[in-house]
């Protein structure tokens, strides 16, 4: 466990590793997981996560147990190493946000896909592309100048890639046709601009994957947008799902991950007490001062305190 964890922390986190590995909550996993997923895989995916982003324990239990019901319902594992989906605290609410790997994956298990990739358009690049009744599109990236010399390439030290002007997705069915979507820089950066994460990146001056791998969150865009055109069987509707879970984290809304997943019935998890925990009661107060002095009560009166009482946020 990582070193910089409390021990409220710590208590926490053993709480929650308890509730993951119940049978209770085995057994709500087992049955929302696909068949190429484990639930012990999966809990320690998400055990794994908590102990890398300990803000985790201080969000409110129910929201962060339907973010990992979500996880299993759409197959995707909240690593933050392998870009499916990560769980990020946004306050006390837990947010499921869906990667750029993980989309693609969804895409592709969804039965109608063949391949489904994304890519930045650099200025200087070879791009044409057309909407209509016969779409197309083409992109050769520009290379390095080289010469040959000696039997080898001797590249240009100073060359540099072009700014980046748009960003394209594009999926090939299992018919053979094509689908894709272009997006030029000032449409994407708009969806950046909305986006929670970024602003609150911007207010704190925060690291953001948006300023950190402008790339990678560029492409993703892209790749959800296209998704949301792309076909999905009646059994298989997770990457819709997802879609919209990654707009609606987006936007700060409610992801209302109860539409597709029972999280009525979880397990019960008590939230993790603040740092100083709950002040005494006056009459908790008066009771240790009797204890603690042989002077009689009424010279030590108690001490009157302001005092509110700590809301129970308890899973029902």
């Amino acid at each position: 466990m990582a070193n910089e964890l409390t021990t409220r922390t710590t208590d926490q986190f053993a709480k929650l590793a308890k509730i993951l590995t119940g049978d209770a909550m085995k057994r709500q996993i087992a049955a929302a997981l696909p068949r190429n997923i484990t639930p012990e895989r999966l809990t320690r995916v998400v055990l794994s996560a908590v102990q890398r982003t300990p803000k985790l324990l201080e969000c409110e239990p129910k929201s962060f147990l339907s973010c990992v019901m979500a996880c299993a319902a759409l197959g995707l594992e909240p690593d933050g190493l392998l870009g499916q989906a990560y769980l990020v605290p946004f306050g006390k609410t837990c947010t499921l946000v869906p990667g750029y790997q993980g989309l693609m994956k969804l895409a592709r298990q969804s039965g109608e896909i063949a391949s489904i990739d994304a890519h930045p358009v650099r200025h200087g690049d070879l791009f044409e592309y057309r909407y209509g009744a016969d779409p197309s599109i083409k992109h050769v990236p520009a290379e390095r100048p080289f010469t040959v010399l000696g039997g080898a390439a001797n590249w240009d030290e100073s060359w540099r890639p072009g700014p980046i002007t748009h960003f394209y997705a594009v999926a090939k069915m299992r018919d053979g046709s094509v689908a894709f979507v272009v997006m030029p820089t000032w449409e994407v950066d708009q969806i950046r601009d909305g986006s929670q994460g970024y602003q609150a990146s911007q207010k704190y001056n925060r690291d953001s994957p948006w300023t950190t791998d402008y790339d990678r969150m560029g492409c993703k865009t892209a790749i959800r947008r296209l998704c949301k055109y792309l076909p999905a069987s009646v059994e298989d509707n997770r990457i819709h799902q997802a879609v919209a879970i990654d707009e609606r984290a987006d936007r700060g809304a409610d992801q209302d991950v109860g539409a597709f997943v029972d999280v009525d019935n979880l397990p019960n998890l008590d939230p993790m007490p603040p740092a100083d925990g709950p002040s005494p009661t006056p009459e908790q107060e008066g009771r240790r001062m009797k204890l603690g002095s042989r002077e009689p009560r009424e010279t030590k009166p108690v001490v009157k305190v302001e005092f509110q009482e700590p809301v129970d946020e308890t899973i029902k």
